[in-house]
């Protein structure tokens, strides 16, 4: 296999699985939190939203261009 190909497999896999198990881990530790540090609780809960935000972002651009390739066969 060439690089192109393992290129391609961790940005479509590798980098939005990472984003997930990070959003869950930071789920995880703000839940499991010390209520009366607040330097912890701002620090998961932005590590949390940033990530979450981001694995977002991608999923829905995936679903965009599924539904552009769907369109592009659909007016052939």
């Amino acid at each position: 296999m060439n690089l192109e190909y393992y290129s391609f497999l961790f940005v479509v896999f590798a980098i939005p699985a990472a984003l997930l198990i990070l959003c869950i881990y930071s789920i995880v530790k703000f839940v499991k939190r010390d209520k009366t540090d607040m330097r912890s609780t701002r620090k998961y809960l932005i590590i949390m939203l940033i990530s979450g935000f981001l694995f977002l972002a991608i999923v829905a651009f995936y679903i965009f261009v599924c539904w552009l390739l769907t369109q592009m066969v659909a007016h052939m």
